[in-house]
């Protein structure tokens, strides 16, 4: 099962339905580094498929005392969602 961790700040209101609803919530930004140095071995996350590269380079260079350490994450594409899934494998 994947996961997402995405959070979004929004300010100001919201018209749906013809009804206005205050949407004043702010939610914490997590770095997705840091989502990946504390993911679960055996869980997943998701992200946009414009962040393959990206994540394929956290999980090959940036996170290297974590690899030296024993952990390793896989990343995979699905074309069709338009999603890339990272999973944390040791």
């Amino acid at each position: 099962m994947a996961i997402s961790l995405w959070s979004v700040t929004t300010h100001g209101y919201s018209y749906f339905n013809n009804v206005i609803m205050d949407v004043n919530v702010t939610t914490e930004q997590v770095p997705i580094i840091e989502q990946l140095r504390t993911l679960e071995v055996g869980s997943s996350l998701d992200f946009p498929l414009e962040k393959t590269d990206y994540l394929r380079t956290l999980t090959g260079s940036r996170l290297i005392v974590e690899r030296a350490n024993g952990a390793r994450w896989s990343v995979t594409t699905n074309m069709d969602n338009k999603i890339a899934t990272v999973t944390r494998v040791s």
